[in-house]
């Protein structure tokens, strides 16, 4: 059951991984409000990798310190640096703009048509917290390697590809259904039930019109795909093993799955 979970854990960070690079990240790099640091001026206020959010505003709400995000060459790249000056120039107004870890300011001045956008930020206990996801923007360059294809695309997508596969041909073969490494079983009155090992019914594969549900001690069990279930949760007195059943009229006891000793159940 440990190898069942810690592979679902694997499988589940594969395909968040997958869904992060080809969903999230590519909307960070089309998206007029996400964009990804891609190098070190900022530093340590953005660092290279780092996604930052920028909030669209007008010349008129930008005040020296702020930290805004603009056009460089024709629309060709962005830039996010901080503002250090204002400057008014007949009706148009321009910023000085100058990264944390350059020494000198930028030898461009940034015209108001080319403003994007200013980061958010708010001050914690005496710290600027900027609008920010760290590092995730290295993400969106990994997946664009060989490495980073086959971990992000092909790993997740055949996995995926070969557990269905598996499902299918188990149905095809009439195989008994398992899950956490209990077996289903059904007796010869009918009922279904899960446990590890028996001898008081046959394994059959999943019976049509159910799913399999775990509950919260972890173990599996059947419930209805459609309308309400029809299972009910034994416990036995002797060996206090816990199973489900389906009900049958007219049954008020049933063998438990674990020790074989009658059990009374609600008819």
């Amino acid at each position: 059951m440990k190898k069942e979970r810690l592979f679902n854990i694997v499988l589940i960070v594969l395909v968040s991984l997958f869904v992060l690079s080809f969903i999230v990240i590519p909307l960070a790099d089309k998206s007029s409000h996400l964009y990804i640091v891609t190098s070190g001026s900022m530093e340590p206020s953005l660092n290279v990798g780092d996604i930052v959010y920028v909030k669209d505003c007008g010349a008129s709400k930008v005040n020296i310190g702020d930290v805004i995000n603009f056009h460089r060459e024709d629309e060709k790249y962005t830039v996010t640096h901080r503002c250090v000056d204002i400057i008014e120039k007949g009706n148009e107004t321009f910023f000085k703009t100058k990264g944390d870890a350059n020494e000198d300011n930028d030898t461009a001045l940034v015209s108001e048509k080319d403003l994007i956008g200013k980061v958010p930020y708010a001050n914690v206990f005496g710290h600027t917290i900027y609008a920010k996801v760290p590092r995730l923007g290295y993400l969106s360059y990994f997946v664009h390697t060989k490495l980073g294809f086959f971990f992000l695309v092909l790993m997740p997508g055949y996995t995926l590809i070969g557990m269905e596969a598996y499902n299918i041909f188990s149905v095809i073969q009439n195989k008994a259904c398992t899950k956490n490494g209990y077996t289903l079983y059904k007796s010869k009155k009918g009922n279904y039930f899960f446990a590890r090992k028996s001898e008081n019914g046959e394994p059959v594969p999943l019976p049509e019109g159910y799913e399999i549900t775990e509950g919260e001690n972890g173990l599996p069990f059947l419930k209805k795909s459609a309308e309400e279930g029809e299972l009910e949760m034994a416990v036995c007195p002797n060996c206090k093993g816990v199973f489900y059943y389906e009900k049958i009229r007219g049954v008020r006891k049933i063998k438990c799955v674990y020790c074989g000793n009658m059990v009374r159940i609600n008819a």
